[in-house]
């Protein structure tokens, strides 16, 4: 049955952020060294202290949806939609992708930056490279592609062997087009048309010129030189080209070739979700993932978790030696994003359908609940 997501208010977010990038932590896997700073999905490549995962926190968020990041965005995001989101979110702030260009921008502004800072890296509607020798070895190739009002950024790259393509859509994740790689001989006569399946969004994270440059120095960048995985750039890239095929084809190692943006034959056809809301029921599975697993009450601080991540009440944390979950040891290693949850939710009376209009927090509830006038009123 299809249920509306919990929706945590921007006001409540803001105290959960990445201690690393800074970003709303709505991004798994979510780590933390001992509760009280935490690590989000995004920067899970940058090595650090926090090892320990937090289980308890994804699981609830999982039924919750949390406003965008980025400021001005007004998106209201499921658990699940956050990282597709941010990848195609016109406000997300970006480093611009043209070589060393040190300034930022939102990224729905690129097609102006580079028609004013970097105009000759413009190409409208297709890049063509004229007699170029396919087998010597070249830097990166950045071009900004104007396709039918729309922006993609492509990198190229060659070594002795492979040819390298990539091109990202910029504001939109678009499973309709493709790019197509034309080779060809200088007199016209032959061709090699390669096509990837399909165009990925920008993702500042893993595409950066300057990286697949082997020359950036970003932490937050996951191909940086500072990393190992740098030499596994080439792997993430769409197409990959032997030369000497294409050498060996055309007859020559001077060439031209051409990249465009071009529509599939067919378009699968999209179904909409449907629409229904099912607050309620939301609220339960919610709460659910609130409740202790030994005694089944609701938590609120102190929240305690084990090794592994498995949270417990302060009750129950008193009776038992070892996680029920997992058996792992326990410390006194608390779960303060959990805890800071349940002081922030607002919950209505259970006794909202005979009427009683007090809307409190977990502990709030509990107390209001044993005293609920409501209640008395109608057993007397």
């Amino acid at each position: 049955m299809e249920t509306e997501n919990v929706y945590v208010p921007e006001e409540v977010a803001k105290n959960f952020k990445c201690v690393i990038c800074q970003k709303f932590l709505f991004v798994p896997p979510i780590m933390t060294k001992d509760g009280t700073a935490f690590k989000c999905g995004r920067c899970s490549f940058i090595a650090s202290d926090m090892t320990q995962p937090v289980h308890g926190f994804e699981k609830l968020a999982s039924y919750m949806a949390f406003p965008c990041t980025f400021k001005g965005c007004t998106s209201k995001l499921p658990w699940e939609e956050v990282t597709a989101h941010e990848a195609t979110c016109k406000y997300r702030i970006i480093n611009c992708p043209c070589y060393h260009c040190d300034e930022k921008y939102p990224i729905y502004t690129i097609i102006q930056h580079f028609e004013v800072q970097h105009k000759k890296y413009m190409c409208m509607s297709q890049c063509n490279v004229q007699n170029r020798n396919i087998k010597q070895p070249y830097r990166c190739l950045m071009r900004l592609i104007i396709h039918e009002g729309k922006p993609y950024v492509m990198f190229n790259y060659r070594d002795d062997e492979y040819f390298w393509l990539s091109v990202y859509s910029i504001r939109t994740s678009n499973k309709n087009t493709n790019v197509e790689l034309v080779f060809s001989s200088l007199d016209g006569k032959y061709s090699v048309t390669v096509k990837s399946e399909s165009i990925q969004p920008f993702n500042e994270q893993e595409h950066c010129i300057n990286c697949l440059d082997k020359d950036c120095k970003s932490k937050f960048h996951k191909f940086s030189k500072l990393y190992k995985s740098n030499g596994k750039i080439y792997d993430n890239m769409d197409l990959a080209v032997n030369i000497n095929n294409v050498v060996k084809t055309l007859g020559s190692d001077s060439i031209n070739y051409t990249v465009r943006i071009v529509e599939k034959m067919e378009v699968e056809p999209t179904v909409e979700p449907p629409q229904d809301s099912k607050k309620d029921l939301q609220l339960l599975v919610f709460l659910q993932n609130l409740e202790c697993q030994i005694c089944k009450s609701l938590m609120s601080a102190p929240i305690y978790n084990c090794i592994t991540g498995h949270t417990m009440c302060k009750d129950c944390k008193a009776r038992v030696m070892k996680c029920p979950q997992c058996q792992r040891e326990l410390t006194d290693s608390r779960c303060f994003a959990l805890e800071d949850i349940a002081d922030k939710i607002k919950l209505d009376c259970t006794n909202k359908k005979l009427g009683c209009r007090f809307v409190g927090n977990i502990d709030e509830n509990i107390a209001h609940e044993k005293l609920c006038t409501v209640v008395c009123n109608v057993i007397f």
